[in-house]
C-alpha cells in the first residue's frame, strides 16, 4: 500500500482550489451579435409624447383614488417635513420631446418612490 504524505496532500488541495478560483473569476467571452449594444432593446425604444401623456393621465387618475393621498398632503405633527403631492410630481414629468421607455419609466418610478408605500408597485403587462 502506498504511503501518503499530509503535505502533498495539502499542496494538491491548495492548486485545485487555486484553479477552481481562477475558473470562477474569468468572465469568458460574452455571446454577442454584432451591434447589440443594449442588452434589452425594447427598454431602448423611444416613445412619443402622445403615449406618455396617456400614461400620466392614468396614474393621476389612479392616484386620486390613492388612500393615503390626502395624509402625503397633510401629514401628521412629527412628519411635517415629509409633505409629498403625488399629483404636482407626476405633472413635472416632460412629456413634450419622444425619450427612451426606460427613461421615462425610471421618472415614474423616482416620482411613485417619494411615497414610501412598499404596496404601491407599478408592473406592466408588456413594453410598448
Amino acid at each position: 500500500m502506498r504511503k501518503i504524505y499530509p503535505k502533498n496532500v495539502v499542496l494538491y488541495l491548495a492548486i485545485i482550489f487555486l484553479i477552481v478560483s481562477a475558473g470562477a473569476l474569468y468572465e469568458g467571452t460574452e455571446l454577442k451579435a454584432e451591434g447589440d449594444n443594449e442588452p434589452i432593446p425594447e427598454l431602448y425604444q423611444n416613445v412619443n409624447s402622445t403615449y406618455m401623456k396617456e400614461v400620466i393621465t392614468d396614474l393621476l387618475n389612479i392616484s386620486k383614488s390613492y388612500v393615503f393621498s390626502d395624509i402625503m398632503n397633510n401629514p401628521p405633527s412629527p412628519y411635517n417635513d415629509s409633505k409629498f403631492n403625488i399629483t404636482e410630481e407626476l405633472e413635472k414629468i416632460k412629456i413634450d420631446e419622444d425619450k427612451p421607455f426606460y427613461e421615462f419609466y425610471r421618472e415614474i418610478r423616482t416620482a411613485l418612490s417619494h411615497l414610501r408605500d412598499s404596496n404601491l408597485d407599478l408592473i406592466g403587462g408588456k413594453l410598448p
